[in-house]
Formats: C-alpha cells, sequence, structure tokens
C-alpha cells in the first residue's frame, strides 16, 4: 500500500512495499528523491510522470516498471483507491499488485510459444512432397531468427558441405551459438547463431539456456531431414541402376537376337558362293554377292541405330526454349510427299506452348510418329490429329490417328527396342524405342492409348519444362 500526502510525498509504505522493492519506510517516507529511486531512467519517469497528469487519480491495474533496490524489474499494477475511499490528509492512496512472476511466466511462455512454432515450421516444410534440400536449408534459417529472443538482431546461417544458406541481413558477431549437423555418424555442417548487439549475460552468453536447447533440437530435425533426402536420393539411384541394368540386359539380348540371324544367313550365303564360284557359275555367285551386300546393309542400319539409341541420353541438352508449333509445321512439312501418298489429312491444334528442349531431337520425335502412322494406316480414311490438352500439373502432347491401333496388352511392348507387332510392316521396331528415350532424356514420359485393333492409336507424351501462356 502507498499513500502521498499534499506536498506530492510518501506518507505511507507498509511492509508489502518495503519487501518487495527494497527500500524500507524510513528510506521512502519523506523522501523527496523516492521517484527517483525507483524509477532511475529519467525518460521512463517523465513519461509515466506525464501519463499521470492526463490520468489523474483515476486509474486502475496501471502497470509500472520499479527498480528493485537490488536492481532488480519489478512490474507492479498500481490502483488509485483515494476517491472512493478518501483518508484526511491523504492526497491519494492506493495498492499495487506484484505481477513480476507473473510476467515473467508470460514471457517464458511467449518464448516457448516462439520455439514451438519455429519447429511446427520446420516440420511442416520438412514432410512436403518431393522436398528440396536447398529450398528446405534456406527456409530454415529464415524461420530460426524469430525464435530467438532479441528476434530483431539475430541472424543465422547454416553451412552444409561447400554451401551457405544465410538468413536476410546476415553479419558475423562475436556473440555465437553453434551446432554441427551429423549425417550418418558424420559431420556434414553446422547451424550457426549469431546476436549481432551485445545484450545482458544470460546462462549462454548472449543467449538463454533454453536457446542452447532450441538450436540442438533444430540441429537434430534438420540432420534427420538431410538423412531422409540422401536416403532416398541413394534409392532413386539404386532404382535407376537397377533399371538400367535391366536395360543392357534387354540390350545385350536384342543385339545378340537381330545381328545373329543375318550373321547366319550370311555364313550361309558365302558358303553357297564359295560353292558356286568352284562350279563356275558366275550368275548364281553373284546374286550370293548381292543378298550378302543386302543383308550387312540391314545389319549396318540396324548397328547404327543401336548406336543412336545408346547416344540419345548423352547428347540431349534440353536448355532452348523451343516452339513446339514451329516443330509441327517442320514435320508435317518434311513429310508432306509421304503423307499425301498415304492420302493422310493432319489437322492440329491452332497454338502450342513453348517448351524447353533439344529442338533437334523433339523434331525427330513428331518425325517418329508421323512415320509411324503413316506405316500403321488403316482402311478407312485415313486422318492424323496433333494437339495437347492441359491435365492437372501437366501439359499432354499427342499424335491421334485412325490407323490400325494396338492391343491393351502391348502399351508397353511397342516401345521395347525392335519390338515390331506388325511383321509385314517395313519397319524395323526402332522408331518408338528412340521416341521414348528422347522424351525421357526431357524429364518426360510417353504412352499411348487405344481402343484395341482397328480403333486407332493416340501417342501422348508429356516434358519436364512447358512455358506457360
Amino acid at each position: 500500500m502507498f499513500a502521498f500526502d499534499h506536498q506530492a510525498r510518501l506518507c505511507v509504505w507498509n511492509n508489502e512495499a518495503a519487501r518487495i522493492t527494497g527500500y524500507t519506510a524510513s528510506e521512502m517516507i519523506g523522501n523527496p528523491e523516492a521517484m527517483e529511486l525507483l524509477c532511475p531512467d529519467p525518460d521512463y519517469r517523465k513519461r509515466m510522470l506525464d501519463l499521470y497528469k492526463n490520468k489523474g487519480d483515476f486509474y486502475r491495474n496501471w502497470e509500472w516498471q520499479l527498480v528493485a533496490k537490488d536492481g532488480e524489474v519489478k512490474d507492479i499494477a498500481f490502483s488509485n483507491i483515494s476517491q472512493s475511499h478518501p483518508v484526511e490528509g491523504w492526497a491519494n492512496w492506493g495498492v499495487g499488485i506484484d505481477l513480476t512472476s507473473l510476467k515473467e511466466a508470460e514471457r517464458k511462455l511467449h518464448e516457448r510459444v516462439k520455439e514451438l512454432t519455429c519447429l511446427y515450421k520446420l516440420s511442416v516444410r520438412a514432410n512436403r512432397p518431393n522436398l528440396d534440400l536447398d529450398e528446405f536449408l534456406q527456409d530454415v534459417v529464415e524461420i530460426i531468427p524469430p525464435a530467438w529472443y532479441y528476434p530483431e538482431t539475430t541472424c543465422a546461417r547454416i553451412v552444409f558441405k561447400e554451401k551457405i544458406f544465410q538468413s536476410e541481413a546476415f553479419a558475423v558477431s562475436p556473440w555465437r551459438l553453434s551446432s554441427d549437423l551429423s549425417v550418418r555418424g558424420q559431420k556434414v555442417g553446422l547451424i550457426e547463431i549469431y546476436d549481432k548487439e551485445q545484450h545482458q549475460p544470460m546462462a549462454e552468453g548472449s543467449f538463454l539456456f533454453e536457446e542452447r536447447l532450441l538450436i540442438d533440437e533444430i540441429s537434430l530435425q534438420v540432420s534427420r531431414t538431410i538423412s531422409h533426402v540422401l536416403a532416398k536420393q541413394d534409392l532413386r539411384l539404386l532404382d535407376e541402376l537397377t533399371a538400367k541394368t535391366e536395360e543392357l540386359e534387354q540390350f545385350a539380348h536384342t543385339i545378340s537376337h537381330d545381328l545373329n540371324t543375318p550373321l547366319a544367313a550370311i555364313a550361309g550365303f558365302a558358303e553357297l558362293l564359295n560353292d558356286r564360284l568352284a562350279k563356275g557359275d558366275l550368275g548364281q555367285a553373284h546374286i550370293c554377292a548381292e543378298r550378302i551386300s543386302e543383308i550387312t546393309g540391314r545389319m549396318e542400319h540396324r548397328i547404327n541405330e543401336l548406336l543412336k539409341l545408346a547416344k540419345i541420353g548423352k547428347i540431349i541438352e534440353p536448355t532452348d526454349e523451343v516452339d513446339f508449333g514451329e516443330i509441327i509445321d517442320e514435320a508435317i512439312n518434311a513429310l508432306a510427299q509421304r503423307l499425301s501418298d498415304s492420302c493422310i489429312k493432319v489437322t492440329k491444334d491452332k497454338t502450342f506452348p513453348k517448351v524447353l528442349g533439344d529442338r533437334e531431337r523433339l523434331l525427330e520425335v513428331i518425325e517418329n510418329l508421323l512415320d509411324n502412322a503413316i506405316k500403321y494406316i488403316g482402311q478407312q480414311p485415313n486422318q492424323v490429329e496433333i494437339g495437347c490438352r492441359s491435365e492437372p500439373g501437366q501439359t499432354v502432347f499427342f499424335v491421334k490417328d485412325n490407323g490400325i491401333g494396338v492391343r491393351e496388352k502391348h502399351f508397353d511392348t511397342i516401345f521395347e527396342l525392335f519390338k515390331r507387332l506388325d511383321k509385314y510392316s517395313n519397319g524395323n521396331g526402332a522408331g518408338l524405342a528412340i521416341i521414348k528415350r528422347i522424351i525421357e532424356a526431357h524429364g518426360g514420359r510417353v504412352w499411348v492409348e487405344s481402343e484395341g485393333l482397328g480403333k486407332g492409336s493416340c501417342f501422348c507424351f508429356t516434358l519436364g519444362h512447358v512455358f506457360s501462356d
């Protein structure tokens, strides 16, 4: 309890006031400098006294910060009750409630909420699908400063392998906290927290003990996320290696199968050639030589197709902005005579998006698909439609014909190397395999849609980067 006389000096200072502030009644009552003792900061004291002049004696739970004798700051809520309970000789009087413990509890609760918010945001970002590790680490350094006691002067940095991620307005200072990032038992980097200004000493220099616990927990969560991402990358590489191994086995089998047959034929004709030459039958010998030359030419063509297919993934550089409509026009013009000879009418969409890709290889895709439509035309008036459609998250390009169609059981096998479903066609079975390799090298995929034999085919594909209009 406190009371002021008409000279604005304390005239009452009870035992509880003395206990809270450390100043005894004899030190405060009648002391003209009592306010200087309780509010030593002149700016704060002037501001509060100016507010008092405006409030007058009508205030309830008005919070002041008083400095106790030992220097500790006390939060006190004052209420003036002299208007309702006047006392003779007292200008005003009232009671004060010590809120220091409550304020400290509120502060600690606020800090814990900030810390939990930080960890929650970290968890949300760590569980994003298709997580990009660089984006994640940059997010982390931006999430950290608001969780610290002095967010306006706090900055963060993550060093991961040879990369550095920094929060906005980052600066190195003498006041630093750090925690290592470890993956599979090996140190791979660290998280650093800097305070750009020196503050009152705390448990960890300029930092709270809870902030030491927080940075260690952040480091643990980030390390786990890095481990998870690297493990997924390892699994993806393992899957790719397995797929490449299977592809290599298929490749070797294909070479063995498709080259052994013409080699056997060459051996047979060579033996027959020797026999005819021995008998002086030059006419038959000439025929054998022509057959050997013809088979050798087919073998050379097939080997070139194999080499071409093997090189596609290496030589494609999908870095150009390509107008897909121009590619389609060029492909149609290149095959115009064959399309006309086959009585095929080609229609196409009016507009196509631009894509990121290797122009020559994408042109090869459209030419091969048109060539495929020419080879497998049906009996009805022949039509080919080229277009694109928007689907959730992707743009699908397609070349649709009304030719002989494809059975569902062959939807995958037709993209295998040298796989021919129609033994009477003049194709060699490499075209669709080449298309598949080109599209995959562009980050897309290719597939066929058909309702069955005689119902036509629609070859569809996506690309890794399509520019929006």
